[in-house]
């Protein structure tokens, strides 16, 4: 997946579509509307291809766009057992748009995490369950301290949904 900034570039698409609806600019451009919709909100999209194809439509380049550099999280505790499942669950689904917040814990645990900048609630008007996803700042803190919380929590790891291989990603 190519990594970018997905703020700029939903602001880009967002001047760029101006005051035409997503149906027209998918007319325009041969990308499915819903990518559309979601790479103008700052979605995560699996489509290098729409990415790159709407750039050049827009007359931008890729370099255009950088990754913008993620800060990992300085959490002055140890992450608990029950956030740190919830952190091993919003990592496994970090590639999908959304995840239940119901999925990875109770509000109390999904606050405390939101406060500490691992996962970001998904705006979604038209449900009425909260969601949320991971953030590349949680992504990265994940990956820098999956090492240490296994050796920490290793009963997560014997039950967890994750196999040995898919975690030591």
């Amino acid at each position: 997946m190519v990594q970018f900034d997905r703020k700029k570039f939903g602001q880009a698409v967002r001047t760029y579509r101006a005051y035409r609806s997503y149906q027209e600019l998918a007319r325009e451009t041969g990308i499915d509307p819903a990518t559309l919709a979601r790479l103008e909100n700052g979605i995560r999209v699996n489509n290098s291809g729409a990415f790159e194809h709407l750039c050049h439509q827009m007359g931008y380049r890729l370099e255009d766009f950088p990754q913008p550099s993620v800060n990992t999280p300085r959490i002055s505790h140890t992450l608990s057992q029950e956030q740190w499942s919830a952190l091993i669950r919003l990592y496994r689904y970090r590639n999908d748009e959304y995840i239940r917040e119901s999925a990875i814990g109770g509000s109390q645990i999904v606050s405390n995490m939101g406060r500490l900048g691992l996962l970001e609630t998904v705006n979604m008007n038209f449900r009425r369950l909260p969601y949320v996803r991971i953030s590349d700042a949680g992504i990265q803190f994940y990956e820098t301290h999956e090492r240490t919380y296994r050796q920490r929590y290793p009963e997560l790891y014997q039950t967890s949904e994750l196999s040995d291989n898919q975690a030591a990603v």
